[in-house]
């Protein structure tokens, strides 16, 4: 809590706006809201049954609790005055949205606002930015619905409310939402929105105890270079390949969140308007001046005729590069295949957990198995994770647990760098960004087929070994051992992500 008012105790006294002068903790020596007997005086309840948007709550000895709003600085005024005059003295605490729901949720009976939610949405928006996080999670339960917030692949709990008032929350992001996007609780839904300068998905689906929604945070502004995105030098010679082949496809896989969309951004920002590029995507995170874009709503309707009629038209356009921003099922598979097939470029990701396994899961889509075993039609492969970078600042040399660090520090070395969970003014708990570790498969470097046999045989394990042998390809795991031993990485954050490393090279 934040003590932000101070009355000078004479009645009458005039009082200052609020401002933060620093931390306090509540009378009852916790941050516990909902234990807080409330005010019985008339004038102060009527004060705040008359503003309604004016979100504050006062205790029974006069000490208030005040969601700050440059909007309401006239109310807060006149708040303050009052509760000069009722108590002699004004003293207010700073508390979230959050906080005021989850105390008005135990201590009064208000009836929902949609214009406070709305409110509420863009605080926790707010939020998310300043704390750099990607994604907002919400799960709401029978009684209270608590609020996480994933910051360079670190969840965190944020906060909790109410579940009636996170239930009324959600809906109001899909009122805000682009389109015809439909909150129904017992089904998955998506939709997206634009606030604060971010790009928002949104996806919920049922729980057996309420729902689950997760919101992806996007800033349309932020891109980065090839170079930026943390492959090693081999690797990126192998992309480059890969990129100036002339026509087929490219695969960019991996799980969700491991900075896939962020390759495929990464490639289409290096082309300029000399070819004719065209990015098919749901939704659009990030819009490139000299790109084409073009938005396709899932869980609509008529979404296989959308998709259908988006097809013929790309054809029609006739582009150079085509980026579709997944493959997810047998029409956007179709897609991919049909222009790499006319020696269009094409870029796309799957969820896939290594480069090897992507070929039955295209396959399993739809792609034809004889198109992916072609020299010319499967440029290449990239499989990738992001994992969190230590504090340069603050990271530690021993882990607290010691059993954990002698472990790590026999496998990896004694250069390794454990998170610091207090972190620093340089960092957020500790990590002060993300990296890719990856294998990449430059299928367009073969020249005498070999690796396209193994693709037509589905001998996956020999294409692996080959890859290896002949290319140098390296696998994530060797790659994540580098950035270990370098003190870039966690170790025990980094097996969190890919699994158990070995003692490789």
């Amino acid at each position: 809590m934040k003590l932000f008012g101070h009355g000078s105790g004479s009645n009458g006294a005039e009082v200052s706006p609020p401002e933060l002068n620093g931390a306090t903790e509540l009378p009852n020596g916790s941050d516990d809201l909902t234990s807080v007997e409330l005010t019985k005086d008339e004038r102060i309840n009527a004060f705040l049954t008359r503003h309604g948007r004016f979100r504050a709550l006062v205790d029974a000895v006069g000490v208030a609790y005040m969601v700050p709003d440059r909007r309401h600085e006239r109310e807060a005024l006149e708040f303050g005055r009052l509760l000069e005059e009722v108590y002699g003295r004004s003293v207010i605490h700073e508390i979230t949205p959050a906080d005021y729901s989850m105390a008005r949720g135990h201590l009064e009976e208000v009836d929902s606002d949609g214009a406070q939610h709305n409110e509420t949405v863009r605080w926790l928006i707010d939020e998310g930015i300043k704390r750099k996080a990607s994604d907002i999670y919400i799960r709401v339960g029978k009684d209270t619905a608590r609020l996480h917030m994933k910051t360079y692949g670190v969840r965190n709990h944020f906060q909790d409310m109410t579940s009636n008032d996170a239930m009324a929350l959600v809906r109001t992001m899909y009122h805000n939402a682009d389109g015809s996007a439909k909150f129904v609780a017992p089904e998955p839904c998506d939709c997206a929105f634009s606030m604060s300068g971010v790009r928002v998905r949104v996806n919920s689906m049922p729980d057996i105890r309420g729902i689950s929604a997760v919101l992806r945070l996007r800033d349309p502004g932020a891109t980065l270079r090839m170079d930026e995105i943390g492959y090693d030098p081999l690797q990126m010679e192998h992309l480059e390949e890969m990129r100036h082949a002339a026509g087929g496809l490219g695969v960019v896989c991996g799980e969700t969140g491991s900075g896939k969309s962020t390759t495929l951004t990464a490639i289409m920002k290096d082309l300029d308007d000399t070819q004719m590029t065209i990015e098919v995507a749901d939704p659009i995170e990030i819009e490139i001046d000299h790109i084409t874009h073009v938005e396709i709503a899932h869980y609509v309707e008529d979404e296989a005729q959308r998709m259908r009629g988006t097809l013929g038209a790309l054809v029609r356009q006739n582009p150079d590069w085509l980026f579709i921003g997944e493959i997810r099922d047998e029409l956007t598979a179709a897609a991919a295949q049909n222009m790499a097939m006319q020696g269009k470029t094409v870029w796309t990701t799957l969820h896939t957990q290594s480069c090897s396994t992507a070929i039955p899961r295209m396959q399993h889509l739809g792609v034809d198995h004889d198109l992916l075993a072609l020299p010319r039609f499967l440029n290449g492969i990239v499989n990738q994770n992001l994992l969190s970078v230590v504090c340069k600042h603050c990271g530690l040399d021993r882990h607290p647990d010691p059993t954990i660090g002698k472990s790590h520090h026999e496998r990896f070395g004694g250069g390794i760098r454990f998170r610091n969970p207090d972190g620093c003014e340089h960092c957020i708990g500790g990590i002060a960004g993300q990296t890719v570790v990856a294998e990449v498969f430059p299928l367009c470097l073969e020249k005498d087929g070999r690796a396209h046999g193994f693709i037509r045989r589905n001998d996956m394990v020999a294409l692996e070994k080959h890859m290896r042998e002949v290319h140098g390809v390296r696998s994530k795991e060797s790659h994540a051992t580098s950035k270990i031993r370098e003190g870039v990485v966690d170790p025990v954050l980094a097996e969190k992500v890919i699994g158990r490393i070995g003692t490789m090279s």
